[in-house]
């Protein structure tokens, strides 16, 4: 796993690009404001029927409601289906509702209807048809109801249509038998003595006449059942048209939003943490320049009186490397200035009662400054180009170590010129800058590693906490402390102020 991961977490994802998922949150909840607003409104009606299951009460409780749950799945699943749409499409069904000029399609109608069960119970269905305008959606919502009365009482014929013209077969094959049997007596003369034939046709008339009666009764009773059978739908409560649209909801827009904004968000920042290198936090800078001290700082708080951070640096340098006396702060990258660090350090020497040397090997300029504070402690600053003479910086430190407790020089990084790596020889120890959200890692261990290649020690790495450009473009003179400048003098270390003292 990459080093970097251990500082990968949704946490520190979400503290460094807040604003990413903010700005995403914010697209998706315009997105949801904007969309329901422009949508064209739709409007819901629903018609409820109910099933009745007392058909199925002789076969006991567990069973009757068994077969109305079956039975209302039946339906549920019938009212999308082709037959039940083009009945409710045809004019026998729109011209029920109160609005005859309305229209549709089996097609079209299919995309807009649904069915449901209520909280009531299975044996109450919902239907529910979506139109652009209120009376549309209840006119299509009751012909669809009543689409499906019609269509249960045409399944249900349909099923008993066989028995029935059997049954209707029979009596017309009995009847044509009475009548046969019937003609035949009436045509055996009257005689006080009845003949067997007379006596076996009289027989097989009441034989027929009973056959007759009983399936008059069986067909009786199926049509009784047919009427049951197509009961077992009613619809129990036409639609109304709607007050409000179901579409589009702002609320239910928001919500979607919201939950989707933040999880694409989450997902967002993460990616964006996972792959982005730049540095957030001090362990994450200590991780890429093998340092165990790393300290926070301020380039605002370089040269004024609030330089505790420098003062803390500087003491725990000491602590670790008392004989110190050259120290060199190199920048981890271009993107990272250096002479603001070296100054903040030089001041807190200064504060120490040190006398200070600050070497700026990253100046376009030739120019010294000096700093004077209480009991003769003193800072001078020297800034020296490092092309194409790197010597001038070198001879500025080496002609003046007797006469300062440290030295410090600044250099940039080894990636953009060598001053760094020339200097190797000449410094004790070595310390990286890195700027917060600004540096990358990579360029941390480059540097770090091309100092440690050229035989210098890098003991401690700081973190500025805001870029250079931040601090204030002139430093605050602290109080009791003289600040004097010569600029353009080509040997700067021979110069010793305006007194020549």
């Amino acid at each position: 796993m990459d080093e970097r991961a251990a500082f990968k977490t949704i946490g520190h994802a979400i503290r460094h690009r807040f604003y990413v998922l903010i700005a995403i949150l914010a697209l998706f909840l315009i997105g949801a404001g904007v969309a329901s607003v422009i949508r064209p409104p739709v409007y819901q009606g629903t018609a409820v029927l109910r099933v009745d299951e007392r058909i199925n009460a002789s076969q006991g409780f567990d069973l009757a409601l068994q077969a109305g749950e079956l039975l209302s799945a039946h339906f549920i699943q019938s009212a999308t289906s082709q037959p039940v749409l083009q009945r409710a499409c045809s004019g026998p069904n729109l011209a029920k509702t109160p609005l005859p000029s309305l229209t549709c399609t089996a097609t079209s109608l299919a995309l807009r209807v649904s069915a449901n069960t209520t909280r009531g119970g299975a044996n109450w269905i919902a239907v529910s048809v979506t139109a652009s305008s209120a009376a549309d959606a209840a006119a299509l919502a009751d012909a669809v109801a009543y689409a499906m009365m019609d269509q249960n009482a045409a399944d249900i014929d349909q099923l008993i249509a066989p028995t029935r013209e059997y049954l209707q077969n029979e009596l017309t094959r009995i009847n044509t038998e009475i009548a046969t049997v019937q003609a035949n007596l009436a045509k055996v003369p009257p005689s006080p003595l009845t003949s067997p034939a007379t006596t076996a046709e009289q027989t097989h008339l009441t034989l027929l006449q009973s056959e007759y009666g009983s399936t008059y009764d069986k067909l009786q009773a199926l049509a009784t059942e047919q009427q049951r059978l197509s009961g077992s739908l009613t619809l129990v409560q036409t639609a109304s048209p709607p007050v409000k649209p179901i579409d589009p909801d702002p609320l239910r827009y928001l919500a979607i939003a919201l939950v989707a904004g933040l999880c694409i968000g989450l997902a967002a920042v993460v990616l964006l943490d996972r792959f982005d290198d730049r540095l957030f936090e001090t362990e994450a800078l200590s991780q890429a320049a093998g340092t165990r001290l790393v300290i926070a700082v301020s380039h605002k708080d370089a040269l004024t009186a609030r330089a505790e951070p420098y003062a803390l640096a500087r003491a725990n340098l000491l602590a670790q490397h008392p004989h110190m006396r050259k120290l060199l702060v190199v920048a981890a990258s271009r993107r990272d200035l250096v002479r603001p660090i070296a100054a903040g350090l030089g001041l807190a020497g200064v504060k120490a009662g040190q006398k200070v040397l600050v070497v700026d090997a990253d100046a376009n300029t030739y120019v010294m400054q000096q700093q004077h504070g209480m009991n003769g402690s003193r800072m001078t600053i020297v800034s020296a180009p490092p092309d194409p003479d790197v010597r001038i910086a070198n001879e500025a430190a080496g002609q003046e170590d007797d006469k300062y407790d440290l030295t410090i020089m600044s250099a940039p990084s080894p990636d953009r010129d060598s001053t760094a790596v020339s200097l190797a020889r000449t410094v004790d120890l070595a310390i990286v800058v890195a700027t917060a959200k600004t540096t990358r890692s990579s360029d941390v261990r480059r540097t770090a590693e091309a100092l440690r290649l050229a035989g210098i020690q890098v003991v401690a790495s700081i973190f500025a906490t805001d870029a250079a450009k931040e601090a204030p473009a002139e430093p605050e003179t602290p109080a009791k402390e003289v600040y004097e400048v010569a600029a353009n003098q080509y040997r700067l270390p021979t110069w010793r102020g305006p007194t020549g003292s």
